[in-house]
C-alpha cells in the first residue's frame, strides 16, 4: 500500500511539473550590444542598454522583447573613432541618440531539445530614423539571453565604405538572465 501510494505520488509530481512553462526573464539596465563592423575588421559595444525581455519556452508567442541604447555608449576602444561615428556623418547623435529595438514575433524554429538557437525573435530595429525588419537567433544560458543577428549598416545610413556588400556588421546582443 505504502509504495504504491509513493508511486502514485510520484507520478503526480512529475505530470505537474512537466505542465509548468519555464519562464527565462531579464529586466536590465547593464545590457551590452557586441558588433563587428566586418569590412573594417573592427569590434566595439554599447554599454548600459535598458531592456526588458521574457521568453515563455513552452508558449512560445507570449515572449516579448524590447530595448533602448543610447549612442553616447558606443565605444570601441579609439576616442577618435569613437567621437566620428557620433558624428553627423554616421550615426548623428544629436539627432537620434538613441538605437531600439522591439520584438514583434518569436518563433520556435527546433525542438526545444536542439541547442542551436531553436528560437527566433523577429521584431523592428530603429535606428538613425530608419525602422527595418530584423530577425535575431536566441540564445541562453543558465546566466545568459542571447540575441544574435547580422545587419547592413548601409540600411541605416551609418555605412563607412560605399556599397551594401561593404557594410555586415555581426551583432551580439546580451544581458543576465534575472
Amino acid at each position: 500500500m505504502m509504495k504504491t501510494l509513493l508511486f502514485a505520488s510520484a507520478i503526480i509530481i512529475s505530470s505537474v511539473n512537466i505542465s509548468f512553462s519555464q519562464t527565462i526573464k531579464s529586466e536590465s539596465t547593464e545590457a551590452i550590444l557586441r558588433f563587428k563592423y566586418v569590412s573594417e575588421n573592427t569590434d566595439g559595444e554599447i554599454s548600459s542598454i535598458k531592456c526588458s525581455v521574457t521568453i515563455d519556452t513552452l508558449e512560445i508567442k507570449n515572449s516579448k522583447a524590447e530595448g533602448i541604447a543610447q549612442i553616447d555608449m558606443i565605444s570601441t576602444s579609439n576616442a577618435v573613432r569613437d567621437k566620428h561615428l557620433k558624428s553627423k556623418t554616421y550615426f548623428n547623435l544629436k539627432l537620434f541618440p538613441e538605437i531600439s529595438f522591439k520584438a514583434t514575433e518569436f518563433q520556435l524554429t527546433k525542438s526545444k531539445n536542439d541547442s542551436i538557437a531553436p528560437i527566433k525573435c523577429i521584431g523592428e530595429l530603429s535606428l538613425k530614423g530608419f525602422i527595418k525588419p530584423v530577425t535575431f537567433d536566441v540564445y541562453f544560458t543558465d546566466k545568459d539571453i542571447i540575441f544574435k543577428t547580422n545587419i547592413f549598416a548601409d540600411d541605416y545610413g551609418v555605412a563607412i565604405k560605399p556599397g551594401r556588400e561593404n557594410s555586415l556588421v555581426e551583432l551580439e546582443f546580451r544581458t543576465e538572465r534575472n
